[in-house]
């Protein structure tokens, strides 16, 4: 994380881990300027950093094989 918001600082985005954290836990969207300098760090298309997960499923919630 430290590298993380180290990389946004050196764009001139400077944001709290916290802040990276709630945007990870889909708690709160990423503002523009945010969500850019985030596309530049990862190499990534904006709307790829958009894209939701499909959801993990535990072993517990798979269906016994018959």
């Amino acid at each position: 994380m430290d590298e993380f918001l180290k990389k946004l600082a050196d764009q001139g985005v400077i944001r709290h881990a916290d802040t990276i954290r709630n945007i990870e836990l889909g708690h709160t969207q990423p503002s523009d300027k945010l969500l850019n300098a985030m596309a530049r760090v990862f190499d990534a298309r904006r709307e790829t950093l958009l894209l939701r997960p499909a959801p993990r499923t535990s072993s517990a919630d798979r269906k016994p094989e018959q």
